[in-house]
């Protein structure tokens, strides 16, 4: 288990100071701290929080923290959990939670965070908070898992649109795969904007005093509003992927129906050819033509002009176009 302590530093230039005696501090009501955890084991997380005498019902949330995207205010904490992307191909999408008390944030994930990463690093080498309180870091960090979650929203946006183009200059060169990689994007995308706006919308009318961000609405108004676009991005896209897909069915009946039609057309050359084979194949003893001397030549001769006259009619009617 990986536990990082941070207070949240009023005085200081950085706006977080790393601390190490963070719950000694905390329970003397001495500022207000941050406990980031992550890649841990629920026994190993549940014997940590017990030093933090939580309700029954906030430690049940925590254990099952990752599990579902919900919202649960009790009346000493607020636990709020909902879906984030992943930096990690083989899971691209977890669940980012926090338990917000008095004066004390703890944020729970299951694997690392580079977007956390890159907030305490910013905030630990001269970026500042608009107060220096949690609500402001929660404030904050949800700010930037929304605005996260619309720059792969626009990244997913363009990469339908370009797939778009394609299917309109060269459709064959279009694979059924790329079809299915952006519909299976999409799918992620409408899990973490759907539950992040249903989240970002309820938490934006809290005000608690250990989390009221009803008071920073003219910072946090953004955080539903990037989800929101992202929302709205994913009905778009439905569409167009849609569309796209049954373009490219078309494309590939169209390509199926060619072939059969050059099969079809194939057929009909070689079907005189085999009746006349299959006349001169039967077993009769007079037949003249058979002791013609030039009986074979003129044979052939009369299967090329067949074959050839039936070419070259179904090529001025476009059939083999």
């Amino acid at each position: 288990m990986n536990i990082e302590c941070y207070r949240i530093a009023a005085e200081s230039v950085e706006a977080l100071d790393v601390s190490e005696d963070v719950l000694e501090q905390w329970r003397l009501g001495k500022d207000s701290y941050w406990v980031d955890i992550h890649s841990y084991e629920t026994d190993e997380l549940e014997s940590w929080l017990k030093n933090l005498s939580l309700s029954d019902l906030a430690m049940k949330c925590c254990r099952e923290a990752g599990e579902a995207t919900r919202f649960i205010p009790l009346n000493n904490e607020v636990f709020f959990d909902f879906p984030v992307y992943s930096e990690k191909d083989e899971s691209p999408i977890f669940h980012l939670s926090f338990l917000c008390m008095q004066n004390l944030v703890v944020s729970l994930h299951s694997a690392p965070l580079d977007s956390l990463d890159g907030v305490i690093k910013g905030l630990t080498s001269g970026l500042t908070l608009t107060h220096s309180t949690t609500s402001a870091l929660v404030c904050l960090l949800l700010l930037v898992e929304s605005a996260k979650s619309l720059k792969i929203s626009e990244a997913l946006k363009k990469a339908v649109f370009d797939l778009d183009e394609r299917m309109d200059d060269d459709p064959d060169s279009v694979e059924a795969d790329e079809i299915l990689d952006l519909k299976r994007s999409l799918r992620i995308l409408d899990t973490v904007v759907g539950a992040q706006l249903g989240c970002f919308e309820f938490i934006g009318g809290m005000s608690r005093p250990f989390l009221d961000l009803k008071a920073l609405a003219t910072q946090f108004q953004f955080a539903p509003s990037n989800v929101r676009v992202g929302n709205q991005n994913v009905d778009r896209l439905e569409k167009t992927i849609a569309d796209i897909r049954q373009r490219f069915d078309m494309n590939q009946q169209e390509k199926t129906n060619h072939r059969l039609a050059i099969l079809t057309i194939l057929s009909a050359i070689f079907l005189p050819l085999t009746f006349i084979a299959g006349i001169y194949g039967m077993n009769f003893d007079k037949m003249p033509e058979l002791h013609f001397p030039y009986s074979y030549p003129v044979a052939l001769g009369v299967m090329a002009l067949i074959a050839g006259g039936m070419y070259l009619y179904f090529r001025s009617r476009g059939w083999l176009e």
